[in-house]
């Protein structure tokens, strides 16, 4: 039996084997997989779902915490068992998904400006929340009330980002190169690199 102390894990590292466990047993399909087992630790070791630098005791804890924070479902077809993520499970992949989007720089800029712009309604809020959070940190600069802006090519990423955020309808991505001046200005503050 392991102890709580024999779990050294931190909470990033916890997070991210979490999220592989997930990813695994969701890549299988997420209406489920049966597998040979008698209990969700060894369905886990079945499908080799633990990375590989967990130790028993701390997969014993990913187990416990899968459970706790209701991310797996399991039920019982025979001798065998189904497990899949859950609701909770499916968004918390999602949002691992999400995480993960990034904006790659090219090697010279090729001087074409990316605009985001948006006319949410005030019902999605929280979606607007997310989404210009996740801008920010996809490093975009906002110019002017919705409107936002980044040098490199992003379409698919943003696309992706829309698509999460269930904003498809009030959400517009372009390509400029032109700009007036007050606003180059800004982004060449923004993005001082760049500025030639």
């Amino acid at each position: 039996m392991y102890t709580w102390y024999d779990v050294v894990m931190t909470r990033h590292e916890t997070t991210q084997a979490l999220n592989a466990v997930l990813e695994t047993v969701g890549a299988r399909g997420l209406s489920g997989v049966v597998v040979p087992a008698s209990t969700v630790f060894e369905a886990l070791e079945v499908l080799s779902a633990f990375p590989d630098d967990v130790s028993v005791a701390e997969r014993r804890g990913l187990v416990a915490n899968l459970k706790r924070q209701g991310l797996i479902e399991v039920s019982k077809q025979g001798g065998e068992l189904v497990i899949q993520p859950s609701v909770k499970g499916v968004h918390r992949l999602q949002r691992a998904q999400l995480g993960a989007l990034f904006v790659h720089p090219q090697q010279r800029w090729d001087g074409t400006w990316r605009m985001v712009s948006y006319d949410i309604p005030a019902r999605y809020s929280k979606q607007r929340r997310l989404f210009t959070a996740e801008l920010h940190r996809l490093g975009f600069t906002l110019v002017k009330d919705s409107t936002w802006f980044h040098p490199y090519p992003c379409f698919d990423v943003i696309s992706e980002l829309v698509a999460y955020c269930s904003l498809t309808d009030y959400v517009m991505v372009a390509e400029i190169a032109r700009l007036d001046e007050n606003s180059l200005r800004r982004l060449y503050k923004a993005y001082p690199a760049l500025n030639r």
